[in-house]
């Protein structure tokens, strides 16, 4: 068997023990807080699990705040410093 074949054999596998077993993560929402405007907002499961399959970390900024971010960024050209 090929490397690609084992591969493929194993996600198959894992793909079925997924399926027999449930386990797949249980996101729930959680109330988190925007270090822009100071105000809590909701961090949805269906959100959760968007970033978790992208490999994103947890907002720090509310939805608002992280649209005019992008906006100011997109208009200024300006290079983001991540915390």
């Amino acid at each position: 068997m090929t490397c690609e074949g084992a591969a493929v054999n194993k996600k198959e596998r894992k793909r079925k023990e997924m399926k027999e077993t449930n386990n797949q993560p249980k996101f729930q929402d959680r109330l988190l807080h925007c270090i822009d405007c100071d105000t809590d907002f909701i961090f949805e499961a269906g959100e959760q699990l968007y970033f978790a399959s992208k490999g994103l970390t947890v907002p720090r900024r509310c939805n608002k705040c992280r649209a005019m971010r992008k906006a100011s960024i997109a208009q200024n050209g300006e290079k983001v410093e991540w915390q």
